[in-house]
């Protein structure tokens, strides 16, 4: 052995172990390169002192997108040029890691090769050497990309992420019943999920033309408020939410489909990224969930797919809300309506368990329905009656729906006749999940069939009593019985069953009468039919023909019962009727005037040929609509708020208007309507008719120019009479003849005003330009002082006072002081030989109340509904002088501002006049 080992150790020794170290080597650089490759491993070597990265081979150029004519690669290019910059701190945390531990570098980061512009995930791992002070001299390792691994793991991630994620928000949503907080909840979870600034549920208006924000939602800071209603029109960037798509911007600013009139808004909104995610119900639109980020954000397939999962399971939870809410008002309706029928119903299971009854259900066992839902039938029904009902049970489940009746021996009811309707009630699948039962207690009807069979021979005498012919049929309408009236009408005997009802109609009804025969047989419904039958001596009557059908308990026709009624004089009468009608056609066509007629629905259907020639319409065109386009614009609203008022009430109405002619020029009309009932007091509709007063109407226009300027012309030279006559006064002595002649000169002036102002406001009211200035008032300070005013002019007589309202009224003060001062003037004027009047006032049921006593001549009874109308005056003011205008003004002033004016009076006793005003 020693020789062995020397021998090794000779020079020709030494130099076979080096061949074939190297040989090794060479071996082991060949398998690691082969390795590298098959792996897609990187091999390099980094000199850190010198700052020069060597490349090992191919793989680690494809990595980063370089070529071997690039050049080494320096750290410092890796840094700048490579690597991402979050991840260059985390670089040298890696190499000082790995220094303190002197352990395998191991670090994972991104890097942007040249030919992508998206960053890849690599993995570096290798040995790193130090010189004697630490100082990191060369890191051999290899490299690999790893970003199919990370998104493998982050799908892994998110994926976990996204389950739990789901659970807080299924468990957030689950127990809410209100839509709004699940909106706000959710809104909630997905703003803390998504570390968003925003999130809000807008709302779509009407057709989706705008969203409408609420103020509360959900902001992670303080940011302007986005809430208020927004236009789709004003964001077209939105509009692909229209087409079921949701609009994703990472940053607004670079975003080509947002105008640039839309930068600033969002930029004072700090909005720099969103989504917007449409909602929608029946493939319409129904609201947008947006989230919004201050700052410009990468919105992933994560990111969309957490919006699309809280969007939906919101959307859900708020359908389910909608549906519950619903569900409870249709189920506490459907026990308000099952509660008042006079019928059993209930809902079993397949296992035969109670689930529903209702009230006359309950009553009939004289049990609770707490204590029958969810009990087994039998313990309710009892066992003999259950026993009894199984097969019928076993034919519902099975998907049948029937009607039955038998006699049950239930518990607590006895034995009882019903008639059962059993439906099942099936899953969409066809399998049976329970059924309804209606039961009704026929035990008294079966009781009254065999009573009316008993009767029946009764009952056939009354039939013959009848005035009509009556008769019964089998299910094919073959006569089995006819009353007495058949044989003296007809001469068919009642015995007689060979005959029908077709061998005695007349032949040109035959046919239709058979149609509407076939018509109820498939209906099973009542048979009703007016047509011609022949009498014994060959002539024909017509009769109303009606036909019941008798039903078995199935629902099959077994037999039919039949009246004829005649209806010969009423045909007659209907004929007569209609030749009247188109009498008054005829008539209304001959007519010098415009007549029309409207239905119950308020539309015109006829016109007259005057009215037709007039507006040059045909009368297809006018009926079943309005007049509205021929109608005067001006006239319009008017013209049909009379109509639409009296048309409610029922009433008669009287208006004026100008209508269109065929030329296009316009008349006055003055149209009259009334409403027609028939002789059961039942509305027909209205029936008018108008007349031009175009004429008359000129006249009276120019009569108003000439009222208004004569009134203008004759107040301007009195203004000057009455200054002139006051200087008079001031410079004469009022106790000469001369001064008094001057005096009453100027008391007949001022009463001339007072008519002419009298008689313009008159006019001004009847044309409704009279305007009123409104405000608050204290009603007992206006009337104070209003006759402190008045006291002066009147030294003769006393104007006493009593009572306060304390009320403040909403009014015109001048109209008002207007109409004090009237009332107060004409109980002096009118009590001539007193020297005092009253004056009470006092608060009463909500209004301010002032009543004008005097004690002079009074007013005759029948002369007091006439006491407020226009140039009205009482036939016993003798001398004293008046145009019968101030009452009337009062009238109209306190009709304007909601009040009342009432008045009673005994002659030679004097009068009250009561004002009465709401209090504001």
């Amino acid at each position: 052995m020693d020789t062995e080992h020397r021998q090794t150790n000779s020079p020709s020794g030494d130099n076979d172990r080096e061949r074939l170290s190297e040989s090794l080597q060479g071996k082991d650089a060949k398998r690691m390169q082969l390795a590298a490759h098959v792996a897609k491993l990187g091999v390099f070597e980094w000199d850190m002192i010198e700052d020069k990265a060597f490349w090992e081979n191919e793989q680690i150029f494809k990595i980063f997108g370089r070529s071997a004519e690039d050049g080494p690669l320096s750290g410092k290019d890796f840094v700048e040029d490579y690597l991402h910059p979050e991840d260059v701190n985390s670089l040298s945390d890696a190499i000082q890691s790995a220094i303190r531990s002197k352990d395998y570098l191991f670090f994972q980061c991104r890097i942007v090769p040249k030919s992508q512009n998206r960053p890849i995930w690599v993995e570096i791992t290798g040995e790193l050497e130090c010189t004697e002070d630490g100082t990191p001299s060369r890191l051999i390792g290899f490299i690999r990309d790893i970003t199919e691994i990370r998104r493998a793991e982050d799908k892994l991630r998110q994926a976990a992420e996204m389950n739990a994620f789901r659970i807080r928000l299924a468990d957030g949503l689950r127990q809410m019943d209100d839509t709004e907080k699940i909106k706000s909840e959710a809104a909630r979870l997905l703003g803390l999920e998504l570390q968003a600034d925003q999130v809000f549920y807008a709302q779509l208006g009407p057709g989706g033309e705008y969203a409408i924000v609420p103020e509360n939602y959900y902001a992670q800071r303080s940011l302007p408020s986005v809430s208020g209603r927004q236009k789709i029109a004003d964001h077209p960037h939105l509009f692909a939410i229209r087409q079921q798509q949701a609009t994703i911007v990472d940053d607004i600013r670079v975003e080509k489909e947002i105008p640039e009139t839309l930068h600033s808004w969002y930029h004072d909104l700090e909005i720099r990224a969103f989504v917007a995610y449409p909602l929608f119900r029946n493939n319409a639109p129904e609201a947008i969930f947006c989230i919004t980020q201050a700052e410009p954000r990468e919105w992933t397939e994560y990111h969309l797919e957490l919006i699309r999962e809280t969007a939906e399971r919101m959307q859900t939870a708020i359908e389910r809300v909608i549906a519950e809410t619903s569900l409870r008002a249709s189920e506490h309706q459907l026990r308000l309506i099952t509660d008042t029928l006079p019928t059993m119903i209930s809902y079993l299971d397949k296992d035969h368990h109670y689930r529903f009854v209702n009230r006359m259900y309950e009553n009939w066992f004289n049990i609770r329905r707490e204590d029958i839902v969810g009990r087994h039938a039998r313990e309710i029904l009892g066992e003999s009656a259950y026993q009894a009902v199984f097969p019928y049970i076993k034919r519902v489940l099975s998907g049948e729906a029937f009607t039955f009746e038998q006699t049950f021996d239930y518990n607590n009811a006895g034995k009882r006749y019903v008639r059962v309707n059993f439906i099942p009630d099936e899953w969409e699948d066809g399998q049976v999940k329970g059924w309804y039962a209606m039961v009704q207690d026929f035990t008294e009807r079966k009781a009254a069939e065999q009573r009316l069979i008993e009767s029946e021979e009764q009952l056939k005498q009354m039939a013959n009593a009848m005035p009509q012919v009556v008769w019964m049929t089998d299910a094919v309408g073959q006569i089995y019985y006819s009353n007495e009236r058949s044989e003296r009408l007809f001469g068919v005997s009642k015995d007689d069953t060979g005959w029908d009802m077709d061998s005695v109609t007349h032949p040109d009804e035959r046919e239709a009468t058979l149609a509407a025969w076939k018509k109820a047989v498939s209906k099973k419904s009542i048979f009703t039919y007016e047509h011609r039958l022949r009498m014994q001596d060959g002539s024909y009557c017509w009769h109303l023909c009606r036909g019941i059908p008798g039903l078995d308990q199935d629902g099959e026709i077994q037999k039919w019962y039949f009246t004829a009624t005649d209806i010969n004089k009423l045909k007659k009468a209907q004929q007569a009727l209609a030749t009247s009608e188109a009498y008054f056609r005829k008539l209304a066509d001959a007519a010098p005037v415009f007549i029309w007629q409207s239905g119950i629905n308020g539309e015109y259907y006829y016109f007259n040929k005057g009215w037709l020639a007039y507006t040059g319409r045909a009368l297809e065109v006018k009926q079943g609509i309005g007049l509205n386009d021929l109608v005067h614009p001006d006239d319009r609203k008017r013209w049909q708020d009379i109509y639409q008022q009296s048309f409610e009430q029922r009433q008669a109405f009287e208006r004026e208007f100008r209508l269109k002619k065929h030329d296009g020029t316009y008349r006055w009309m003055l149209d009259h309507g009334v409403p027609t009932f028939d002789l059961e007091g039942t509305f027909n509709g209205y029936v008018g008719s108008c007349i031009d007063v175009h004429e008359r109407k000129t006249v009276q226009e120019q009569k108003d120019i000439f009222v208004r300027v004569g009134g203008h012309e004759l107040r301007t030279p009195l203004t000057s009479m009455l200054g002139y006559l006051s200087l008079a006064k001031r410079s004469m002595d009022l106790s000469q003849p001369a001064g008094q002649f001057i005096q009453k000169s100027h008391e007949s002036a001022l009463r001339l005003r007072t008519l002419i102002q009298d008689f313009l406001d008159t006019y001004r009211m009847q044309q409704g330009d009279i305007s009123y200035d409104m405000s608050e008032l204290e009603f007992d300070q206006l009337v104070h002082r209003t006759i402190e005013n008045i006291q002066s002019g009147y030294p003769r007589h006393s104007i006493r006072t009593e009572g306060q309202t304390g009320m403040t009224i909403h009014g015109d003060q001048n109209k008002l002081e207007k109409v004090i001062a009237n009332l107060v003037n004409n109980a002096i004027k009118y009590s001539p030989d007193k020297d005092h009047i009253d004056l009470i006032l006092r608060n009463e049921k909500g209004f301010a109340r002032l009543t004008v006593k005097d004690y002079g001549i009074g007013i005759n009874p029948q002369e007091i509904p006439d006491i407020f109308s226009r140039f009205h005056r009482a036939g016993n003011t003798g001398k004293t002088t008046g145009m019968g205008l101030g009452l009337f003004l009062v009238k109209q002033i306190i009709d304007h501002h909601k009040g009342k004016i009432e008045v009673s009076s005994t002659p030679q006793e004097g009068s009250s006049f009561t004002v009465s005003l709401p209090v504001s």
